[in-house]
């Protein structure tokens, strides 16, 4: 059989699909329903299916709940630093008040970017602030 025929056999079984569209589906129909009766005859088959369906949905549940728990520890983490850099910032300010300028707005910009990206790595964090304030032993 050449290409040629395959294509004209193909084009006919297309022609005929199109034409008698419900009996593909209702062979399809057929089909599915014997699954499901060959799986639900046996009331084993279907309480396994129901444990792995159940497993799994314990898995997800467990899942998100770490997931939740770990976001809520994230975010107070996030904001205790947040409240520290406020009271250090309020503290600098108050120490360097009258005698010396205000922090300019470009090193309290500075200073934010150094906390957002590094409240991760304490250590690290420190040192940038001592170098951005030129403070030694930081």
């Amino acid at each position: 059989m050449n290409w040629l025929a395959f294509k004209k056999a193909i084009k006919k079984a297309w022609i005929w699909t199109k034409t008698h569209w419900y009996l593909p589906i209702l062979f399809l129909s057929f089909i599915i329903a014997l699954l499901i009766w060959a799986i639900s005859r046996n009331g084993a088959a279907m309480a396994a299916l129901f444990d792995v369906w159940e497993s799994s949905r314990a898995s997800y549940d467990e899942q998100l709940s770490v997931l939740e728990g770990t976001h809520e520890e994230e975010i107070k983490e996030r904001d205790k630093i947040l409240e520290e850099y406020g009271r250090n910032l309020k503290k600098i300010e108050e120490e360097h008040g009258e005698d010396s300028e205000k922090l300019a707005s470009d090193k309290k910009k500075e200073l934010e970017e150094l906390i957002e990206k590094g409240y991760g790595d304490p250590d690290e964090l420190a040192k940038k602030i001592a170098e951005l304030y030129g403070l030694e032993n930081g």
